[in-house]
């Protein structure tokens, strides 16, 4: 366009380690480690925004967000930083300091 740059393949605002969206549901995550992601380390849902590699910085997302969660999902010895905000059932971080 113009001769500018732009990104290439498929973007999302899915941004992070590990997203559980559009109501997934009894999944059981153990003995994982999902931290110093781009952005979240444990999202529900999507986050509103992708990494524009040629803006060198996030942009905020156009599409459809992807909805959040459902329930009755287990976390078992879980290494994270960070999160989307309140998710059921996240047990503290495992990992050290």
């Amino acid at each position: 366009m113009g001769g500018g740059k732009l990104n290439t393949g498929y973007t999302t605002d899915l941004q992070g380690g590990l997203h559980l969206i559009n109501g997934t549901h009894n999944d059981t995550i153990t003995n994982d480690t999902f931290a110093n992601n781009t952005t979240m380390d444990i999202a529900s849902g999507g986050n509103g925004f992708f990494y524009n590699a040629c803006g060198g910085g996030d942009q905020p997302w156009t599409g459809t967000v992807e909805g959040p969660m459902g329930g009755s999902n287990t976390f078992s010895n879980i290494c994270y930083h960070s999160t989307s905000g309140a998710i059921p059932g996240l047990p503290p971080s495992t990992c050290k300091s």
